[in-house]
């Protein structure tokens, strides 16, 4: 949650976020892509994958982890 305030990422459209391969790269916390740590941390998965661009689309896999990933945002805004 902390990343994504370090960021400024619209938390209000999280749907179809994109990531390039070589973002995956990267495993220290302060250079990763919050969409990145957001698939490592299990709450995007891989919905789609443009194989000429090298592009991943991730988004939550079903709305129960929606809901889950909503209830964490208003448990750290508390």
């Amino acid at each position: 949650m902390k990343l994504l305030e370090k960021k400024n990422i619209n938390i209000t459209n999280m749907n179809n976020m994109c990531a390039r391969l070589d973002a995956f790269d990267t495993y220290e916390l302060d250079g990763m892509m919050p969409e990145v740590s957001l698939y490592q941390s299990g709450y995007l998965t891989i919905s789609d994958y443009d194989d000429e661009m090298g592009i991943y689309t991730l988004d939550f896999p079903n709305k129960e982890v929606r809901a889950s990933f909503s209830d964490s945002l208003v448990g750290h805004c508390r």
